[in-house]
């Protein structure tokens, strides 16, 4: 197979390379967030040309695979281990002397990353461990994943060009397979490493650019003069185009899907290769005009160094300035004049390193190995300043700085904690529980609750009071994490309550209990203790979001598995971030948690929940009752409100004919004066709920609770909106109990 015979630079290309590294790091400023969707698409095509012109000057037969490999290798693998080397003890510097982190923390972050990241981007390495131990004080190490990616992308190519593929025919073939095979991985979801999902991908546009060198693509005759300069601004306009038009193809090089997912890669790849064609085109005839690029295509020549500057540059002012400068979640002016100022630095910097390279390497001089040694001592002391200032501004940040009053803050919160703990001299286990029949929210918050114990060192476990709904078990399951046990008795043992404050909701044997804590997001119970005890109960949507504030407090880290249960115990409890009851606190949480949770696409997770939900396959009417069940006790009467979630409305009037045979039957077995049950289907464009009366006198009780809110067909009430059993169901209907005891202690 040819290959293009040019033995020097090409500057067309250094200028495509430029333009592509410009794009690069403005997609990591604060501007670009205003608009993100539209120039992540476009990325995608900058990203290509990298990996396109990577296969385009490979010449097969001049040098041997081995040969090969070293080349890249140094290429690659040489600045991985140099720059996140000297970038982790910057900042081990910065963290140990300031005192965000002890060393032993820093050397595991170190061991994790070096072990982890050649496997995936989330850094979970062999030993278990995530480089999330120290927050996202170490994030900056994860933007280095990239290039043992392309080391093993380099692999491949070199091995199916030097060993298999001896025509052009035959690369189009491994092209197509390499394409074919990155769509089997991801429209059947198969779960790779997230590195090794970029590799199919990468290599074939790898071999892309091997055939443009070989068919001239940039070259191309018979669009010589003007007609070129027209096909190169059609090419690169129909790639843009399709990137913005067709936001599905978002991230693809970066390993993430949309829902179609072979739709989605076959138009990242039309979008990619019309882009860096046209791109490359127009180039080449700037080039061919003589006009005066050299600074563009030196920004090409030398973007490796400039991305590792620029992410430097980022890292160093969110760890001293605590702004993050990079994907900020609220962009204000602020972090804008930062992250400029972080750009100018970071191309002024890669600038005076050459600048100074050249006078200092000799070229300006009659003795280069005088001035070689001058470089050495001049590269030491600029080491060597960067450390001490790193170690210094540690300790003037420590005294100073916000991050002192951080620190003492999480030392009042654990304080608190240990005092109750000492105060009541706990030694044995504490059990972390939610109410009977538990949901998503209980569950989850079992989990996050005795998760955050341990973790201050406490010996805390989650046990639950029945059965796991399918929405609950799925959730587990796509998070990694067992079931909990369920509870027996609750005498005699130590407790912290979650999403509950009601003997009636919690574990038999509750009042003979220690409780310790509670977290809820509803209000009051019946719950009483003599001891001290932690109460925390928020008006939000969601004990999830309680839990999620209580992690920051601590000063804890949230890591994948917990970042997911917290915004599966939201989006369970407010029906995607769509009931009444939602909070700014909610929609922060969820939004803040996504990347760490690996939920790029709430909605997508959301129907994925949503489907396990509303199966109630194989369930009888009793079973489905009591699968969302609870009891409460209002004035001197005790009522229970069952909830049913259903796919559509056919689904919810089969659902409420069901519950209406079992209504009547349940007053008496689960010894309630008043019960409902609420079936509704929420979702897309759907909104169907009805509410079940159990018999006249439940009727009548719900009927002065909401007047003419409900119309009552003569089985069911059918409200105008999805209602939230405890934001609104139980409020009224206590009301209603209670100035009914009122009115019969009068008369």
């Amino acid at each position: 197979m040819g290959a293009v015979t040019e033995t020097k630079r090409l500057q067309f290309v250094d200028m495509v390379k430029g333009i592509a590294i410009l794009c690069v790091v403005s997609v990591h400023l604060v501007a670009p967030s205003l608009f993100r969707s539209g120039i992540d698409h476009i990325m995608e095509i900058m990203l290509a040309a990298f990996f396109f012109f990577s296969g385009y000057f490979y010449r097969p037969g001049k040098k041997k695979i081995g040969e090969n490999l070293k080349a890249r290798a140094k290429a690659l693998l040489i600045p991985f281990f140099k720059y996140s080397l000297f970038f982790w003890g910057v900042g081990t510097l910065y963290l140990v002397s300031s005192g965000g982190a002890p060393i032993n923390e820093a050397l595991c972050c170190l061991r994790n990353f070096y072990g982890g990241c050649i496997w995936n981007r989330t850094i979970q390495n062999w030993f278990g461990w995530e480089y999330y131990s120290l927050g996202k004080r170490y994030f900056f190490l994860a933007d280095f994943w990239f290039l043992i990616a392309m080391m093993l992308a380099s692999i491949v190519f070199f091995i199916i060009v030097d060993r298999v593929i001896y025509s052009r025919l035959r690369t189009l073939i491994a092209v197509a397979a390499l394409f074919a095979v990155t769509g089997i991985l991801r429209g059947f979801a198969i779960d790779l490493p997230y590195n090794l999902q970029l590799v199919p991908f990468w290599t074939a546009f790898m071999l892309l650019g091997a055939l443009a060198g070989n068919f001239c693509l940039f070259e191309i005759e018979a669009l010589q003069g003007k007609k070129e300069w027209l096909f190169g601004l059609i090419a690169l306009a129909g790639g843009v185009a399709i990137a913005l038009v067709f936001p599905a193809n978002s991230n693809i090089f970066r390993g993430s899907f949309a829902e179609n997912e072979v739709l989605s890669m076959l138009l990242s790849i039309v979008a990619s290769i019309l882009g860096v064609w046209g791109l490359g085109i127009l180039c080449k005839k700037i080039e061919a005009k003589g006009i005066r690029v050299k600074e563009l295509a030196w920004l090409g020549s030398h973007s490796l160094l400039i991305y590792l500057y620029h992410m430097f540059f980022a890292w160093i002012i969110s760890i001293i300035t605590g702004f993050s400068v990079m994907y900020p979640e609220e962009p204000d002016v602020k972090t804008l004049l930062l992250s400029i100022l972080m750009t100018v630095a970071c191309f002024t910097l890669c600038i005076l390193r050459y600048v100074l390279g050249d006078i200092i390497t000799g070229k300006l001089s009659k003795n280069p190995a005088a001035w070689g040694k001058v470089r050495t001592v001049v590269c030491a002391v600029v080491l060597g300043a960067i450390a001490l200032g790193s170690a210094f501004m540690g300790y003037r940040s420590a005294e100073l700085g916000p991050k002192a009053e951080l620190e003492l803050n999480k030392k009042i919160h654990a304080a608190d904690l240990d005092g109750l703990f000492t105060a009541n001299d706990v030694k044995d286990t504490i059990y972390v529980t939610g109410h009977q029949n538990p949901d998503t929210d209980a569950v989850c918050s079992s989990i996050l609750c005795a998760n955050l114990l341990t973790a201050l060192g406490h010996d805390a476990t989650p046990v639950v009071l029945g059965n796991l709904n399918n929405e609950t078990k799925y959730v587990l399951e796509q998070a990694g994490i067992d079931e909990p046990e369920v509870l027996d008795s609750a005498a005699g043992k130590y407790f912290f309550l979650v999403d509950h404050s009601d003997y009636l909701q919690s574990a038999e044997g509750m009042d003979t209990a220690t409780i310790l804590g509670v977290v809820d997001h509803h209000g009051i119970g019946d719950i009483s203790t003599a001891n001290q005890v932690i109460y925390d109960a928020k008006p939000l949507g969601s004990t999830g979001t309680v839990l999620w504030l209580q992690y920051r407090d601590y000063g804890l880290t949230v890591d994948r598995d917990m970042a997911r249960l917290i915004i599966s115990a939201i989006m369970s409890e407010t029906q995607n971030l769509t009931t009444s009851s939602v909070t700014e606190a909610d929609q922060q949480a969820v939004k803040t948690l996504q990347k760490t949770a690996g939920i790029l696409e709430t909605e997508e997770y959301w129907n994925e929940m949503f489907k396990a939900s509303v199966s109630h396959e194989g369930a009888s009417n009793e079973d489905i009752l009591h699968n969302d069940w609870k009891q409460y006790e209002a004035g001197d009467v005790k009522y229970s409100i069952s909830v049913a979630e259903c796919f559509d409305e056919d689904e919810v009037k089969e659902m409420a004919g069901r519950m209406k045979k079992v209504l009547p039957d349940s007053l008496a077995a689960d010894g309630v004066d008043y019960a409902y049950a609420e079936v509704y289907a929420s979702h897309d464009d759907v909104s169907v709920c009805y509410i079940v009366p159990a018999d006249k006198g439940s009727e009548d009780a719900f009927r002065k609770a909401f007047g003419e809110k409900a119309e009552f067909d003569g089985n069911y009430f059918i409200m105008n909106t999805v209602i939230s059993r405890d934001g609104e169901l139980v409020p009224e209907l206590t009301k209603v109990f209670e100035e009914q005891a009122q009115e019969q202690e009068q008369e």
